[in-house]
């Protein structure tokens, strides 16, 4: 479809089709500015662009279903999907514009519906099907896509046309990265060691005298934005109510619901309320054909919950036993997605660079994915941990010992529990055991490029098999030492600006250790702060640094505490075994400013 619109202010030739939405000012030299479909959020009409005018944007998550469990009878509705054949007018609305609901096949994972799930008894609003851009209705139940059927025009009853008189128009949300001010204002032409990776919502309003154009573009513009191959239908959402600092249900119905309501995402939400709670409802929802995602309004600790529970539905319905450290782990069929609600949010800018909630939000939002790789944490040859952060033993885990008898604290418990810890200054003694491979080097003499979008180290590995079976020899180290980090991302956050790991990669298999020896109070000040402030930590301290996939740890001095992605265990020994390609996250990375094509983004339309 092509036609002519008033975009703020300036006459722009628009183009729509199945890639996405495209326009060029007239009378202008700059080429064509350009939204993929997938970057599209949501479309309704309104002259002013307004949120509250989306019909979508009406409906508000506010209350959590009840937590009997997924698959009990008082639930059984929870994860599935209301059919109907009705296609008349749904009565009694005051927008004007009604979705109906479709029916969904349960044996195909890319159907699924862009209703919500919002009340006690889980009422269903989804979507069904509209004409298509050519004007025809599409009768393909093989395409596994989600069909909208339009059955009122929302710009009638929108408040701003009536009082306003205003002339009809077609509002776009688009998503929109953030680019460096500097660079938009001309004083640099973009370096590719500066990283994108922060996301923003914009309305973009398009005008047209014709009533019946922008009705049918309203129309088609939805068909493209729902027929989107990566769009997530249908998510799970868990809410830890007690992460960070308490205030992850808040966060939730103000920043994350009004998004995925706009986009038409239909949502089962799940409140936890107990450790491994999150476990146990991401299990459930792994047996549910139509879940596309599950995503954690959470800290790292209760996302690393549902990873472990989604991996051992997945190897039971795949009939392998993953208690043996031999096996590699299954891909996990549901996507992951992690709204930043904790204390340090490690695992969220580690993977997005940032810990953003509107960047997480768009993100799932557009269906971003990358695969990640998994640690499995052995005890006693039984897989006890699924882990996607890492293992700590000493001084971070000291930390967190102290943190945790202090929640009352918020995020300044962290801060506590440092300073205890520096001045116990503690240190244990400990045997290593690691597989030092022929093809991979000291991690204090790595040069290789830092993980980023399309990272060619991680998408190398993703092509492969899971599991390392490389020449190499096992090395052992023995001594005392003030910690151990065993990093599988950067774990950046807060107290770190480059990570305890800066060149470690999210996929590439391997886990970075750093041993770091018994130090004085004086050396252990001077490396904490370079931990925290410089990129070459690792290379210019009296470390002990490698990469390796697989690990065995015995802890000398007890009791001595473990973390495990932010929780506390007690392990005095453990293997550590690293699977790749195994898990995929929503999630885009970060993006070298290089790699873009800056002559089509929206960010220079103004």
């Amino acid at each position: 479809m092509e036609n002519t619109f008033t975009i703020n202010g300036k006459q722009c030739r628009v183009t729509l089709d199945s890639t996405g939405l495209s326009w060029s000012v007239q009378d202008s030299s700059h080429g064509k500015f350009r939204v993929p479909a997938a970057e599209v959020i949501s479309c309704w009409s309104c002259p002013k662009g307004s949120l509250k005018c989306c019909p979508r944007q009406e409906e508000n998550l506010t209350n959590y279903p009840e937590n009997e469990g997924l698959t009990s009878e008082d639930n059984e509705s929870k994860l599935s999907t209301i059919s109907t054949t009705s296609n008349s007018l749904l009565p009694g609305s005051n927008s004007g514009f009604h979705y109906g609901t479709t029916e969904r096949n349960n044996t195909s994972q890319c159907e699924s519906n862009a209703g919500l799930s919002t009340d006690k008894q889980h009422s269903t609003v989804a979507p069904s099907s509209i004409p298509n851009a050519h004007g025809e209705k599409s009768n393909d139940d093989s395409s596994c896509r989600l069909k909208e059927r339009f059955t009122g025009l929302p710009f009638k009853d929108c408040v701003h046309s009536k009082k306003l008189n205003k002339t009809p128009a077609l509002a776009v949300e688009i998503c929109e990265r953030v680019l460096p001010s500097s660079l938009l204002r001309g004083c640099c032409s973009g370096d590719g060691e500066v990283m994108v990776t922060t996301w923003k919502s914009r309305v973009l309003v398009l005008q047209h005298e014709a009533t019946d154009t922008v009705s049918s573009w309203l129309k088609a513009l939805w068909e493209v934005v729902t027929g989107s191959p990566a769009r997530p239908r249908h998510l799970l959402v868990l809410v830890n109510p007690v992460s960070g600092s308490k205030t992850s249900e808040k966060l939730y119905n103000l920043r994350v619901a009004p998004f995925l309501h706009r986009a038409g995402i239909r949502v089962t939400l799940r409140k936890t309320t107990h450790s491994g709670h999150a476990g146990e409802l991401a299990a459930e929802a792994a047996m549910e054909s139509d879940v596309d995602g599950v995503v954690t309004v959470s800290g790292d600790g209760t996302f690393a919950e549902a990873i472990t529970g989604l991996m051992r539905a997945t190897a039971s319905q795949l009939g392998v036993s993953i208690d043996d450290k031999n096996t590699a782990f299954p891909k996990i069929s549901v996507t992951l997605g992690l709204i930043p609600s904790g204390s340090s949010n490690v695992y969220m800018t580690s993977c997005h660079g940032t810990e953003d909630v509107t960047t997480a939000v768009l993100q799932i939002i557009m269906g971003m994915c990358r695969s990640m790789h998994l640690g499995g944490v052995y005890e006693q040859d039984k897989l006890v941990h699924v882990s996607t952060l890492g293992l700590h033993v000493g001084y971070l885990a000291g930390v967190l010992e102290t943190s945790s008898t202090l929640r009352h604290l918020g995020p300044k418990r962290e801060i506590v529990g440092g300073v205890k810890e520096f001045f116990l200054n503690r240190s244990y003694e400990c045997e290593v055991r690691y597989l030092a491979e022929e093809n991979v080097r000291d991690l204090l003499h790595l040069d290789e490029p830092e993980c980023q979008a399309a990272c060619l180290a991680c998408h190398a590995s993703s092509t492969q098999v899971n599991t390392r079976h490389s020449q190499g020899k096992w090395v052992q180290a023995k001594g005392v030492y003030n910690s151990i980090a065993m990093n599988m991302v950067r774990a950046e956050c807060k107290y770190s600006k480059y990570g305890l790991s800066p060149m470690c990669h999210v996929n590439n298999g391997y886990c970075d250790v750093v041993l770091v020896p018994k130090l004085s109070r004086l050396r252990l000040l001077l490396r904490l702060y370079r931990q925290s402030s410089t990129k070459d930590h690792v290379t210019k301290a009296l470390v002990q640094a490698f990469r390796t996939s697989e690990l065995h740890c015995r802890i000398l001095t007890q009791p001595s505490p473990v973390s495990c992605d932010g929780e506390l265990r007690y392990y005095p020994e453990f293997v550590l075994k690293m699977h790749r390609h195994c898990l995929p996250v929503y999630s885009r990375g970060r993006e070298p400013l290089s790699t873009l094509d800056m002559s089509t983004l929206t960010n220079y339309f103004k």
